[in-house]
């Protein structure tokens, strides 16, 4: 739609393009210590966009913070995704734990160290925990207490040792970063993230059709029509269908008109129908250029 619109300079479709194309938003939510703030820095450094302060009624997809359990209330309302913040203090027992909190919410569940999805380290912080990696059991070295203070702000006790421990293997100091990202569980969390915004995403492309198709009427115009109709929009909705189905679990495969059309025909909801259309659809329309 928008090389279209770029290539015919056609204003109209400007307003659509742009609710079409508006960031995701994204309300994360938390009872006091859960480290609700921290998780809404990590994703917001990811690159999306978050609400802040999160507006009771405000956000495309909400983020529900837990801290090790469910406790009563916390409430999973509009949760699309919970996160178990301070996964370190869990141990062995977080992947139980996440598959118990997926159970009592009914929510896609994902574990997150925030605090190391956020931390940054500068050369004085590097330094100090290289200093730490030389150190021989028993015979710590002194290392000056605002430094110390810092680090232990920045990484607490799990991410020091995890990273004085690399250091003592051999890793360089530029290999901490990447460390970090992965002790944290950021990058499980990004991406059930956008799983869970998967149907905010489909319903935009959804009401940017119908806007375009109510434009086509209005106007007469026939190239609005043959955009409707052509193969990058039809496969683009059945991408973005695909996810839907996806982020709920189903195995989606390859295109098959047949099975797609007997699913979206069965016991399923209003979305899973429409998905299971766009499916077929774009089956279909695969096989005609195969």
């Amino acid at each position: 739609m928008a090389a279209f619109a770029a290539r015919t300079g056609d204003a109209r479709l400007a307003p659509i393009l742009r609710r079409l194309t508006r960031p995701i938003t994204v309300r994360v939510t938390g009872r006091p210590g859960t480290g609700r703030a921290t998780v809404a820095a990590a994703l917001g450094g990811a690159g999306w966009t978050v609400l802040n302060p999160p507006g009771p009624d405000a956000g495309d997809v909400t983020v529900l913070v837990v801290a090790e359990t469910v406790k009563p209330e916390d409430s999973a309302g509009r949760a699309a995704l919970v996160v178990l913040n301070k996964m370190d203090l869990l141990g062995a027992a977080a992947p139980g734990q996440v598959g118990e909190i997926r159970r009592r919410t009914g929510r896609p569940t994902v574990p997150l160290n925030a605090l190391l999805a956020t931390a940054v380290l500068d050369d004085s912080l590097v330094g100090t925990l290289q200093v730490r990696a030389l150190d021989q059991p028993g015979r710590a070295s002194p290392v000056d207490a605002a430094l110390a203070d810092r680090l232990l702000a920045t990484l607490d006790r799990f991410g020091i040792d995890a990273l004085t421990d690399a250091l003592r293997a051999g890793a360089g100091p530029s290999a901490l970063p990447g460390l970090l990202r992965e002790l944290s569980g950021l990058d499980e969390v990004l991406t059930a993230l956008t799983a869970a915004a998967a149907p905010v995403r489909y319903g935009r492309i959804e009401t940017a059709l119908t806007e375009l198709r109510a434009l086509a009427v209005y106007s007469g115009d026939v190239a609005l029509w043959d955009l409707l109709a052509c193969d990058a929009v039809v496969l683009a909705v059945m991408s973005a269908a695909a996810d839907v189905l996806r982020a709920d679990g189903l195995p989606v495969g390859g295109a098959d008109a047949v099975r797609w059309s007997r699913y979206g025909r069965g016991p399923v909801n209003a979305l899973h129908r429409r998905c299971a259309h766009a499916l077929t659809r774009g089956a279909l329309r695969l096989t005609e250029r195969a």
